[in-house]
């Protein structure tokens, strides 16, 4: 037989501060009770205490014994976590609060939350509350407050000039704070016929018709969007439903923009969108706009709801192949690119040019392994032009083949100066930093035929004991990495987008530094490709283990898609 014993703790809460006689006014508390070592334990303690005629008394700092670093996620919140490594007496500390007013401007917009530490009150302008002095607490408001008919309120900023979300303090006297919001009024776009590939701008924003589906539009006036502004179910006008798609009753994708009453503003429509149906040669292209201005223009003042349709009418189909045929990378046509298709087609206005080109690997993973992995890399275009060209003027209908050769594709990677690369890091101190420096620099080089993008996961720690971590810790170490093209290494690292965890993360535009994406194949050269590994490594804060340590990180590469 076997005796499994847990280790526990006890955490005991107190407090002190408050007026009267010992134990006439004792403020609520939760979270005093027994728990595992290294549990998490939620702790709070009421504030604002009403003491009669003392008035009223508030939290502002929990203390605690024994003191060890870091066990308190927030000794100023009256509402926080302990992590329990010990027995510890945790007293919450009172003052005689002040008073103290959250509120938003214009006092219209009840149409939100508003927060207080951990604390949301929902469809309010004004909370009155009492802080203790010395306090410090979170306040917040969200950045849109959306209201019926048409009208939503957005965050300008507070009178504090803090964040939407924030801390305050400390309080040392009666006071107020106030955000400030802007009324907005809705704005709906629409196109006519209907149909899903083209693009609006709007004020410099640019929109895809295949993110928007537009309705029929009748004249706006009070317009509701039941619910989130941003998904609407349905947009009525009026009481006439403006806006539906054909497969519901709502239009979740119709394209809603929100305009400052009194301003003028900027738009302009797509000159050659696809039609919906049957469509061979002919396609849809701007016509006019429904308030008669010109492709491009400005509106008048806008002070009420409003509703903008462009009309469209036919133009000319130019088509793409791929030789031989295969769906693994891109067509580009005038800066529109088209993936997962062996042709596509686009349509292009009469007698003008069109710019045209493909992707340069395609490659096929096959995943089931029946006959291996292929690269499809561009050969030439059936009209002799480049990867990239200019075909026209167009006056009819238009069919260019791009053509490729096929390999076995062969995906790559070999370390310079060696394979495995080391990094000595000599002998350090508990929680000691070290960088790399430009003699220890290592490089990752394709000698494959196909791009790639890196990935890196540490693979064993020897001995075992320590583990990598997002921050060092007992018997944790944080080791960060970055690709990137240059000699020395980066000035600084990003602890949440450069930490290498014992899983695979992959570099992207935000992981792993600027690098480690789309390392091109020979004849490439360098900087395209090969990409330099920059480290930086914090020693755990507290260790177990006393001897040599052999961190052994991976580094691993996979197909860039195209």
């Amino acid at each position: 037989m076997w005796w499994l014993w847990d280790e526990q703790y006890y955490i005991t809460l107190e407090y002190e501060g408050l007026p009267g006689s010992p134990g006439e006014f004792v403020p609520v508390q939760i979270g005093e009770g027994w728990y595992g070592a290294g549990d998490t334990a939620w702790i709070e303690t009421e504030s604002p205490v009403d003491c009669g005629s003392y008035g009223y008394y508030g939290f502002y700092l929990w203390t605690y014994e024994p003191h060890d670093s870091g066990v308190v996620a927030d000794t100023l919140m009256a509402e926080t976590y302990v992590i329990v490594n010990d027995n510890y007496t945790l007293t919450a500390h009172y003052s005689p609060a002040y008073q103290v007013v959250v509120s938003k401007d214009p006092t219209s917009d009840n149409f939100g939350w508003i927060l207080i530490d951990s604390e949301y009150y929902d469809s309010v302008a004004s909370i009155v509350d009492w802080w203790g002095g010395g306090s410090y607490h979170y306040i917040g408001v969200p950045s849109i407050d959306s209201a019926a008919w048409g009208e939503r309120y957005t965050f300008d900023y507070w009178s504090d000039g803090g964040d939407t979300v924030h801390m305050v303090g400390p309080i040392i006297s009666d006071t107020s704070f106030t955000a400030y919001y802007t009324r907005q009024i809705m704005a709906v776009f629409a196109k006519n016929p209907i149909h899903e590939t083209g693009w609006l701008i709007v004020d410099s924003v640019f929109y895809w018709d295949s993110n928007y589906v537009y309705g029929t539009l009748t004249s706006v006036w009070h317009c509701d969007t039941f619910g989130d502004p941003s998904s609407p179910d349905s947009i009525v006008c009026d009481s006439v439903v403006v806006c539906a798609d054909s497969a519901t009753t709502g239009c979740s994708r119709a394209l809603v923009l929100w305009w400052t009453p009194g301003e003028v503003h900027y738009m302009e429509a797509s000159v050659a969108d696809s039609c919906v149906g049957e469509c061979d040669t002919a396609r849809f292209f701007y016509d006019h706009w429904s308030d008669g201005g010109d492709t491009a223009h400005w509106t008048d003042t806008i002070n009420t709801p409003v509703a903008f349709t462009a009309f469209y009418d036919s133009r000319i189909r130019v088509r793409l192949f791929k030789n031989p045929p295969e769906p693994y990378g891109y067509f580009m046509m005038n800066g529109e690119y088209v993936y997962g298709v062996s042709q596509c087609d686009f349509w292009s206005r009469p007698d003008t040019v069109a710019n045209i080109g493909v992707s340069e690997f395609d490659i096929y993973d096959d995943t089931l392994g029946y006959e291996g992995d292929t690269v499809y890399i561009f050969s030439s275009w059936s009209d002799g032009g480049a990867i990239i060209h200019d075909i026209g003027p167009i006056t009819g209908p238009v069919e260019r083949t791009a053509n490729y050769d096929v390999f076995q594709a062969n995906l790559s990677i070999t370390l310079t100066p060696s394979m495995p690369s080391e990094w000595n890091l000599d002998t350090l101190s508990q929680g000691e930093t070290k960088d790399m420096l430009p003699p220890d620099s290592i490089k990752v080089v394709n000698i494959g035929n196909v791009p790639c993008d890196l990935g890196l996961y540490v693979q064993s720690v020897s001995p075992a004991g320590w583990t990598p971590s997002y921050y060092s810790g007992h018997d944790k170490f944080t080791l960060l990495a970055e690709f990137n093209d240059e000699v020395y290494p980066p000035v600084t690292f990003s602890p949440i987008r450069d930490y290498v965890k014992s899983t695979i993360t992959w570099a992207d535009e935000e992981i792993f530094g600027p690098g480690g994406v789309n390392l091109l194949p020979p004849p490439y050269t360098a900087p395209d490709c090969e990409e330099h590994i920059w480290l930086k490594f914090i020693a755990p804060s507290y260790t177990t283990v006393f001897t040599e340590v052999r961190i052994v990180l991976q580094v691993k590469a996979k197909y860039h898609m195209p």
